[in-house]
């Protein structure tokens, strides 16, 4: 056995990721640069960030395709959410949750990790699926998961905006009847995928009800913009909920029919999940 043989031999054995290639005295070279480079973190790589990947073609010979390592890729996913996703009313840790780290520990959470899945998978502004109603205490999994897929959206190239319901309403309050005001409701009708985290925590004003959620939710269910919500609150609890405004506890009256418009526009847009701890 030639010492190119033996040297291959001695290749394989200490880089597995190669044990399945026909490693021969003419291509040995080419293997061997490709043993050196780190697949996970390619900064000291020849090219650094990425390393080759050896495909045997038709006729026994190889191409090496550069491919971008692990770190690289983690970057470049982390680019596009930036680029594709709106935090403007939440915060960085909403952007770190992913559907690999999601608990799978009752029915309900399985079922509504396929359809996010599914969602993320077939969703396109050409074949629109309705969101999810997700429901539970604190601490069920619901700002997750919903998280999670407006990340996996993001990183598909999809615009999404995400919102913390209590701060959003917080900053329209203060920008009220005022053209910034405006400008966010717009984008919030107009953004390929809606999602509204911790919806009914809020302290619930007309002006929230009835110029701001009531509108954006129907036009976005007028134009199949889908959307996302997680709550507290089961769906026989929504009425309730925006029923009793500020100024509605104030004048000792109710209205259910606004709240019941909204309501509508939610249980025909979702599909509701209940997560129990």
């Amino acid at each position: 056995m030639s010492f190119i043989d033996d040297y291959i031999k001695e290749l394989k054995e200490d880089c597995p990721r190669l044990k399945d290639y026909n490693i021969t005295p003419d291509n040995y070279n080419s293997f061997l640069q490709m043993s050196q480079e780190d697949p996970l973190c390619g900064d000291l790589n020849p090219i650094k960030g990425y390393y080759h990947v050896a495909e045997k073609n038709s006729d026994g010979s190889y191409t090496f395709t550069l491919t971008a390592c692990g770190k690289t890729k983690d970057m470049m996913q982390k680019q596009r959410i930036q680029k594709n996703l709106d935090t403007r009313f939440a915060t960085d840790g909403y952007t770190k949750a992913t559907f690999d780290d999601f608990r799978l520990d009752t029915e309900s959470r399985r079922k509504a990790l396929d359809y996010a899945k599914k969602f993320v998978l077939e969703y396109s502004k050409d074949n629109y699926m309705d969101g999810l109603y997700i429901h539970g205490k604190y601490g069920s999994g619901k700002t997750y998961l919903l998280s999670a897929i407006a990340n996996e959206l993001a990183i598909k190239g999809v615009k999404t905006t995400i919102v913390f319901f209590p701060d959003l309403c917080r900053e329209l309050k203060r920008t009220m009847f005022k053209d910034d005001s405006e400008e966010i409701i717009n984008d919030l009708k107009n953004v390929d995928v809606l999602v509204i985290d911790d919806f009914g925590a809020e302290n619930l004003t007309a002006y929230i009800r009835d110029d701001v959620l009531g509108p954006i939710l129907n036009y976005r269910w007028s134009m199949s913009k889908p959307f996302f919500i997680a709550s507290n609150l089961s769906n026989q609890e929504i009425v309730e909920h925006l029923s009793h405004t500020k100024e509605d506890a104030y004048n000792n009256t109710v209205d259910n029919v606004k709240a019941i418009r909204i309501y509508e526009r939610i249980k025909n847009s979702t599909i509701e999940c209940e997560f129990k701890n």
